[in-house]
């Protein structure tokens, strides 16, 4: 029986500064991975063009093996970027995500912020929690199903190493009858030659 550990990392990004957008600029020049600079360049704005242009597709298909493979960094960069606050994200937190921005959406059609006063249009803040909803459950769906396809692939050429094993032990048990024939088919020509003698 094979012994399965899983290590886990929290990730924490604090960024720096008096307000919310430098904050959020400080986060940009935090962060380290191109996955999470490509996301922060497609918010756009002024957070937007701190980061480099590149594609947020393959970035978010980037980050989501990053997370697979439990490493939440980008991830915790790309929310601190857009929220300005202190992200912690580790497996436990990952998959709780969607469900926080959704009860943060929700909380705020409750104090009647979803809508700005303004421009009766959807408000940033719930717009913003309305993006990290989409975008925190795209990848944790991306991110369980990598986990899924390296599970069968492993779980695959587990099957095939025993099936290579059992054929091999085959062939070896038959090569052993066979030898074991021979032996006593060259004892029984000895032995026959020694009669006739």
């Amino acid at each position: 029986m094979e012994l399965q550990t899983s290590i886990t990392n929290s990730v924490i990004i604090a960024p720096i500064g008096g307000k919310v957008k430098e904050r959020k600029l400080n986060a940009v020049s935090l962060a380290t991975h191109a996955s999470a600079l490509t996301v922060i360049a497609a918010r756009g704005g002024e957070v937007g063009k701190a980061a480099a242009e590149r594609n947020v597709g393959a970035a978010l298909v980037d980050m989501a093996h990053h997370c697979a493979n439990s490493n939440y960094r980008p991830l915790a960069e790309v929310l601190a970027s857009m929220t300005g606050k202190t992200t912690v994200v580790d497996r436990h937190v990952f998959h709780a995500l969607p469900a926080l921005y959704k009860a943060e959406m929700q909380d705020l059609e409750i104090r009647g912020k979803s809508i700005s006063a303004a421009t009766g249009k959807a408000s940033a803040a719930y717009l913003q929690a309305a993006a990290l909803h989409k975008m925190t459950s795209e990848l944790v769906e991306a991110s369980e199903r990598i986990r899924a396809e390296r599970k069968a692939e492993a779980d695959a050429k587990a099957r095939d190493a025993e099936i290579k094993k059992l054929l091999e032990m085959a062939d070896a048990t038959e090569q052993a009858i066979e030898d074991e024939q021979a032996i006593e088919d060259e004892q029984a020509i000895e032995d026959e030659q020694a009669a006739v003698l």
